[in-house]
């Protein structure tokens, strides 16, 4: 059943029957292999439909089975914080520690213990030590791309980049997203925005890609046709990073009264920070501009 299973991953429907057989299977270490791939595929799926608690708790029970997973850790660490689950990342990071045998995992794990504790320095030295037990890691060297850039230290995010250009020069499409995420990183607008639509036309059943291809076009002041694919979005599968994304644009546009309304919306699909800070200051700003038209 799992063998059936696993290559069905990106049909959402199937999703809550994954779930089922997860939890008649249960530890059995016959299973152990094909079952991490169906928690892995199921994680990844209930993200891309915009049910991100879900996804973390999905990460967290493959990486409770089988901590030593490179692909995984980080994102399950960065989706909890994305979504205030601040101790659950805590407790995450202190049993991977504890648990993992990989070296390269355990070396990317203080690494991002470093830059949640505010030290970028020391995190992307851990990062770099981690990348050479494991170079075959792409997430792990975004993020420290992301942190040399936020460092200031240009050369050296250029230097690590290159790995995911020589990669896609080779025809390797399968750092499409990060290559993305590290082109828009660096300012390269045009080029970022050309993948992030590539990929939302390729597969528009993720709404990620579709969200990401209308922040980078709202980026660029082209805001009407970000909104037009984050509406499209949400009428397709309801995403809370599209309400979000569309509350943004709205504050950006001086419009507290639909930031107030993508806000509310967002959250009845998940608690995110973002969406949380979004509503509380545009609920703000109209109980100022009542205070003002009173006086």
């Amino acid at each position: 059943v799992l063998a059936a299973l696993i290559p069905c991953s990106s049909d959402p429907t199937l999703v809550p029957l994954f779930e089922k057989v997860v939890a008649e299977i249960g530890d059995k270490p016959q299973h152990a292999a094909k079952l991490a791939d169906l928690l892995r595929a199921s994680a990844a799926e209930y993200e891309f439909q915009g049910q991100r608690d879900r996804a973390f708790d999905l990460y967290r029970d493959l990486l409770r089975r089988q901590p030593d997973q490179p692909g995984v850790w980080l994102r399950a660490a960065q989706l909890g914080d994305e979504l205030g689950r601040r101790q659950d990342v805590d407790a995450l990071l202190a049993a991977l520690l504890a648990n993992a045998r990989s070296a390269a995992v355990k070396e990317g794990v203080r690494g991002h213990q470093a830059v949640r504790a505010g030290d970028r320095e020391r995190g992307v030295k851990i990062y770099h030590a981690s990348l050479v037990l494991d170079a075959e890691q792409p997430d792990l060297r975004l993020e420290l791309i992301l942190q040399l850039i936020a460092l200031e230290r240009y050369e050296d995010a250029r230097h690590e980049a290159e790995w995911f250009v020589a990669r896609w020069n080779a025809g390797d499409m399968s750092f499409s997203s990060q290559l993305a995420e590290v082109r828009r990183a660096f300012g390269d607008t045009p080029e970022a925005l050309q993948q992030w639509e590539a990929l939302h036309l390729g597969h528009p059943e993720k709404t990620y890609y579709g969200v990401e291809a209308a922040r980078t076009l709202f980026q660029t002041c082209r805001a009407d046709r970000a909104k037009e694919i984050l509406e499209n979005v949400i009428r397709a599968r309801p995403d809370p990073r599209a309400f979000e994304l569309l509350a943004e644009i709205a504050v950006a546009e001086g419009r507290p009264e639909d930031t107030l309304r993508w806000a509310t919306e967002g959250l009845k699909l998940a608690q995110t920070r973002g969406l949380l800070r979004l509503q509380a200051g545009a609920a703000e700003s109209r109980i100022t501009e009542v205070t003002v038209f009173a006086d």
